[in-house]
């Protein structure tokens, strides 16, 4: 098996926040289709989980946890062997 150099970046803030955001609505939508739904408390037998929410209304400790998971990406691709390229 061959080696790659890998060459990560960091994405600038505004890619963060727009991925990260992404990301949210992705899950959101991935847990809906499987009958979880919105609820103050977190009951994973019962799929009700605070988090089913836009964006704009979740608390800054949640977006920051999806910042965090957006911004280790490059990492974690290159980690696994892939070639990653900033494409300005």
């Amino acid at each position: 098996m061959v080696e790659k150099e890998a060459i990560s970046y960091e994405f600038t803030p505004e890619e963060v926040e727009l991925l990260a955001e992404m990301e949210h609505e992705r899950w959101v939508l991935e847990r809906e289709a499987d009958g979880w739904t919105y609820g103050e408390t977190r009951d994973v037998d019962a799929k009700i989980s605070p988090h089913l929410r836009p964006w704009d209304e979740l608390t800054e400790e949640v977006k920051e946890y999806d910042r965090e998971t957006v911004r280790g990406i490059p990492e974690f691709l290159a980690k696994a062997g892939f070639e990653v390229h900033r494409m300005d």
